[in-house]
């Protein structure tokens, strides 16, 4: 069975051999690739909430080249405290591992770093179901960044499967902090 709770981050990177598990192609049209649970469990969920289609995927799973690539862009355009705030290094990203996916609304700004994702109906829906299809919100608010080592973004969503979204989301907590409590407990 595939590990939905492993950690990527800073302090967690991926060994330089890693291979995600399959991947499903999930929009054609921009080559956007998750994981196939993750891909599965995504269409129900915006099955259910989004029949209008008004959410995009903006991405997905990234090889290593493609997170240089941005990392690299955004320190030309953005700069270095930007970048550290929103772009992962390369194999510290979850995209590497395809259970990520950043989400736009289409009437919306839609920017590869910052999509804009929030104040809509659609959005609260995705928001109130995301966590009974298994995602969590990965990035919380401000007082959360210390602890994942990334700011605030209300587009960015990893699987982690069920029962965990359930617990995460219910408990106000970011991966980090309930993979410590998983091992204390």
């Amino acid at each position: 069975m595939k590990d939905y709770l492993v950690l990527v981050n800073a302090e967690s990177p991926l060994p330089s051999n890693y291979s995600p598990e399959p991947l499903k192609l999930v929009d054609a049209w921009q080559g956007i690739f998750l994981e196939k649970q993750t891909a599965e469990a995504l269409s129900a969920l915006l099955a259910k909430v989004d029949p209008d289609h008004l959410i995009q995927i903006t991405s997905g799973f990234r090889s290593i080249r493609e997170q240089v690539e941005l990392y690299q862009t955004s320190m030309e355009e953005n700069g270095l405290a930007y970048t550290n705030a929103y772009v992962a290094k390369p194999y510290c990203s979850e995209h590497h591992t395809g259970l990520a996916v950043d989400l736009s609304i289409k009437s919306g700004a839609v920017g590869e770093i910052a999509p804009d994702f929030q104040d809509h109906p659609v959005v609260e829906a995705f928001l109130k179901e995301m966590a009974n299809f298994g995602f969590i919100m990965r990035y919380l608010p401000d007082e959360k960044t210390e602890i994942t080592g990334i700011s605030h973004e209300p587009w960015h969503f990893r699987y982690v499967g069920l029962p965990h979204s359930q617990r995460i989301t219910e408990g106000g907590l970011v991966l980090e902090e309930y993979l410590e409590k998983a091992v204390i407990q």
